[in-house]
């Protein structure tokens, strides 16, 4: 009898793997007709589900065909690879599609917006050109990437921890009042006046401390890009937990019209308006630190919380959520500037979010 239905219970998982198989195969020969085109010249519609198969999307040049499909043709043509991954009931199917981009037309003359020696269009030249910085970035992708990341930022001009709470003010000014500046976690605008010893702010580890073992004073522990001026009450119950959803709201004083931070035991999820912000400061750590310098750790992500003193960082799934569910503002965009103008490197996540996608998506 045992045996009559060990046999029946094989015969149904066969018969559920080759429904699987076939779904997965039907839905792939859908998509391969669909974009059987060699050259495309127009945005692509990239489904994310066909008849109960999820379809997620991958492209190696994002800057070209983004992960969502959005094409921006540039001044040579480029050739992009589009990966799709299908899956459906624990089965899963890779597809991969090649396209030729062909160079944009030239506007003509009248088309373009006069600036002062900048690009058309954009005003003023910016500080620095963003395309040649991240020059070589192209058709790189997961450890590749990540490593030719870590060379770009990697040597950074090192400040002190004490001189963080001058630089902060200036990083993260209310642009709505430059007398103010703005309280991560809370969103609060206070007065640059209001000192740090007052117990009202202080400067918050995103990447904690524990998780990697650094001082405040050493490399990781002194870099801009990983300090914010927090609400003293939200930066202690915080600690050194991992970020993750879920949890008691944190009481505290918000800015108007903010939303709220959750804590439970073991994650801390900030509120909505900085979600993406911790998300790509996260990345930026995860990259600069490899450990192959004296006195700095090697910082990983990983998809779990109560990392504890390990210098692991979670959960990457939901920070990368964070990151596409938040995009990058003016003022995290002027914050970027601003550090770089201090410890010259920048955070690519800020510049490119799509980079997280390429590294660890």
């Amino acid at each position: 009898m045992k045996k009559v239905l060990s046999l029946m219970l094989f015969s149904l998982l066969l018969l559920f793997s080759g429904c699987a198989g076939n779904k997965l195969k039907t839905v792939a020969d859908e998509l391969i007709v669909e974009f059987s085109t060699e050259t495309i010249t127009e945005s692509l519609e990239l489904p994310e589900a066909i008849d109960g198969v999820k379809i997620s999307w991958l492209s190696n040049n994002p800057s070209v065909l983004s992960n969502e499909g959005i094409l921006a043709r540039q001044e040579e043509d480029v050739e992009v690879e589009l990966y799709a991954s299908l899956t459906f009931k624990g089965k899963r199917h890779s597809l991969t599609f090649t396209f030729l981009v062909p160079r944009a037309e030239k506007k003509p003359i009248d088309e373009e917006k006069p600036g002062n020696g900048g690009t058309p269009g954009n005003g003023d030249k910016p500080d620095i050109d963003l395309p040649a910085y991240y020059d070589g970035f192209e058709g790189l992708i997961g450890e590749s990437l990540k490593a030719f990341l870590h060379d770009l930022i990697d040597d950074h001009n090192k400040q002190s921890y004490d001189s963080a709470k001058q630089h902060l003010l200036k990083s993260d000014e209310d642009s709505n009042n430059p007398n103010n500046f703005i309280l991560f976690y809370s969103g609060l605008s206070i007065s640059k006046s209001v000192l740090i010893s007052a117990n009202v702010w202080d400067r918050e580890h995103v990447w904690a401390k524990s998780h990697g073992g650094f001082s405040n004073n050493s490399i990781p522990g002194s870099d801009l890009h990983n300090l914010k001026p927090s609400n003293k009450t939200a930066n202690n119950r915080r600690g050194n937990l991992d970020f993750d959803e879920g949890g008691t709201r944190l009481e505290i004083t918000y800015g108007p019209g903010s939303t709220f931070n959750y804590v439970d035991s073991n994650s801390f999820e900030p509120r909505d308006e900085d979600k993406g912000d911790v998300a790509r400061i996260i990345f930026y750590m995860a990259v600069r630190y490899e450990g192959d310098k004296s006195g700095e750790p090697d910082l990983e992500l990983n998809d779990r919380v109560n990392n504890g003193k390990n210098p692991y960082m979670g959960r990457v799934s939901v920070l990368l959520k964070w990151n596409r569910e938040d995009p990058v503002d003016d003022f995290e965009k002027n914050r970027n500037e601003v550090i770089y103008s201090i410890q010259g490197n920048r955070n690519p996540f800020i510049d490119n979010p799509d980079f997280a996608e390429m590294i660890w998506g």
